[in-house]
């Protein structure tokens, strides 16, 4: 949802062919729709973070946020080829939106953040939905398809 990274993926989709404009919805998918604030405090200057948009104060601009699900009907999908999620940390939100919709994801590219966590109450909460997701990605036999942290 920066303005820059839409740019730079724009630029980048388009150079490959693989760009078609209807298609970008420069929003934050989350756990419900709304607004989000995008912020960089306390992270290097090339990271953001996105907050619940109570705290206005420290964002750099506000973004709107959609559901899984309702992205999917925006775009009139039936299914994903592919989904990449990499929204440090905040994943476990979306696990069982992810679980709930894994008949319309055929690739899933997840970044996780155990290693982040570990150690804290979160961490732990974290820990289970993770587990959650990985037994559902090994009894769905998904283990090709559904890729969890490709450090």
């Amino acid at each position: 949802p920066h303005p820059q990274n839409s740019a730079m993926l724009i630029r980048n989709f388009a150079a490959n062919g693989f760009f078609s404009p209807e298609l970008l919805i420069e929003k934050v998918v989350w756990i419900n729709s709304g607004k989000m604030c995008l912020s960089a405090e306390g992270v290097e200057e090339w990271a953001y973070s996105f907050r619940p948009a109570d705290s206005p104060k420290t964002a750099l601009m506000l973004v709107d946020s959609i559901t899984p699900n309702e992205l999917l009907n925006n775009l009139c999908l039936n299914e994903l080829d592919f989904l990449k999620i990499d929204i440090e940390g905040a994943e476990m939100y979306l696990i069982d939106s992810i679980i709930s919709n894994a008949c319309k994801i055929e690739k899933l590219l997840m970044e996780t953040h155990q290693r982040f966590m570990s150690g804290t109450t979160f961490g732990e909460k974290y820990k289970e939905e993770l587990r959650k997701l990985e037994l559902f990605i090994k009894r769905n036999n998904l283990e090709r398809d559904w890729l969890l942290d490709w450090h």
